[in-house]
């Protein structure tokens, strides 16, 4: 086994990793990271990443804002920020979310970050009470019904098999 310059024999003795602070190249060989200002390496060491509030654009990090109501993040993916808690993102601002009655937040960032308390279902904005006809019990998740045995459901109503 030839070991290039920057590496180290691995632990089974087949085979070679690159030094922290360089990365493995196509030509078999450990090239250094160039960090950039206001960066640091990952915790592998062959690669870097930027501090907070900067993010990567090409081979540099450039300073991110976040808009009023949200925070910075250091996800790679998305746009660097998330809205706080009871706000919702739209296009590139966060809004209140408009929390209807008998509902809470949900923090998810899919839909309208909201969901009705048990015993209530969404019909548009608002949370209006499930409606259980005889012989029936609130569903598992609590946002409709089902049939007490050894009945089933017939439309809105409970019939006995």
């Amino acid at each position: 086994i030839v070991v290039p310059e920057n590496a180290y024999l691995d632990a089974s003795g087949s085979g070679w990793n690159c030094e922290r602070g360089f990365r493995n190249t196509l030509r078999k060989s450990c090239a250094p990271v160039i960090v950039p200002q206001n960066a640091f390496l990952t915790p592998h060491g062959d690669d870097w990443e930027c501090e907070i509030p900067f993010r990567a654009q090409e081979d540099q990090c450039v300073e991110q804002f976040a808009p009023e109501n949200a925070h910075l993040t250091h996800a790679s993916y998305g746009n660097g920020w998330e809205c706080n808690r009871g706000y919702i993102q739209s296009r590139d601002k966060c809004v209140p979310i408009k929390l209807p009655e008998h509902a809470y937040l949900t923090g998810n960032t899919y839909d309208d970050g909201w969901k009705c308390e048990r015993g209530y279902k969404a019909v548009s904005d608002a949370c209006v009470p499930i409606s259980l006809p005889e012989n029936a019990h609130l569903n598992f998740f609590g946002n409709d019904w089902e049939c007490d045995r050894p009945f089933s459901k017939d439309g809105s109503v409970c019939v006995r098999n």
